[in-house]
């Protein structure tokens, strides 16, 4: 199950950091890649590309902050506990790949990095993000996932161009209205968290993608037609024991997956649904006769798994 869930997700939506190549392989044939601080200070103006994976660091060298021209940082599967101050002077950022180390805070001058388009601070020990994120405009793609974050700032909707928002694995229990507003915003996960409600999140009509497997969902808002985007919806492992009959409306739905979850029945008017192509029912409370109804109203080909 969680295979299938997984695959449909990532590779139908994209929702992955390697769903878009990085700087460093668009660019690691005009420019050199530097492999340490002390080799970049040989020639610190010449320094665009520095990837610092896997070295062992507890610490990042103040001494980042001479590389003017620095576009792209991989700090990935270190032991890094804080980023100094002059990363955050470097205007000509675009990308921070900071996966897997033991950061737990994002200093406010984050702020400061304009040109950044890509974040990953994945599996580290955030507990929040800054509300001076907003600052970031050229931010697309922020992947937070595996920390422990509990809430949103509200201005994490005032980003502009951020279109892939992650924040699998963190301690969640309900997302901010602002969401709404986030309008680039196409590809969302959030699944295991503490969710109990969504916001405005629903009211988003360009989200193309919702993961919210694994959390405590046990009702969704009524009125799901504002998501008239969406393609992917991600619902498993909840505590949801009916779905609202304005998920009918979203006429670009193409995957539904609800499994796990003690509903009995599926909204009447599932032939509304024309686009669906995989619907996906697993361990749910469906009666034999409910899921032979089920069967009729949906699209001819549409994959219909109960077990």
């Amino acid at each position: 199950m969680k295979k299938i869930v997984l695959t449909l997700l990532f590779a139908a939506a994209g929702l992955c950091a390697g769903a878009q190549k990085s700087l460093l392989e668009l660019e690691s044939g005009k420019h050199k890649i530097y492999h340490s601080i002390s080799e970049g200070l040989q020639q610190p103006q010449a320094v665009v590309l520095l990837n610092l994976r896997q070295t062992e660091l507890t610490e990042l060298s103040a001494e980042v902050g001479r590389f003017k021209n620095l576009r792209y940082i991989n700090l990935m599967k270190n032991g890094i506990t804080a980023l100094p101050d002059e990363l955050f002077g470097l205007r000509e950022l675009r990308e921070i790949s900071g996966r897997e180390n033991k950061i737990g805070r994002l200093s406010p001058k984050c702020r400061q990095l304009k040109k950044l388009t890509f974040l990953d601070l994945s599996r580290n020990s955030l507990e929040q993000l800054p509300k001076e994120i907003k600052g970031l405009g050229k931010l697309e793609m922020l992947n937070v996932a595996e920390n422990k974050i509990t809430t949103l700032p509200k201005s994490i909707g005032s980003l502009p161009m951020l279109h892939t928002l992650t924040l699998d694995k963190n301690k969640l229990t309900t997302l901010p209205k602002c969401l709404a507003k986030a309008k680039r915003l196409t590809q969302f996960s959030a699944a295991y968290n503490q969710l109990a409600s969504v916001g405005d999140l629903f009211r988003n009509p360009n989200v193309s993608a919702i993961n919210l497997d694994h959390n405590a969902l046990t009702v969704l808002p009524a009125d799901l037609s504002k998501a008239k985007s969406l393609k992917i919806l991600m619902l498993g492992y909840n505590q949801l024991a009916a779905l609202p009959e304005s998920l009918c409306a979203l006429e670009q739905l193409e995957t539904l997956v609800v499994s796990y979850n003690p509903i009995e029945k599926l909204p009447n008017d599932l032939g509304r649904l024309r686009n669906l192509r995989t619907l996906i029912a697993i361990e749910t409370r469906l009666s034999a006769g409910e899921q032979a109804r089920v069967r009729r109203l949906v699209p001819a080909g549409c994959d219909v798994r109960f077990e």
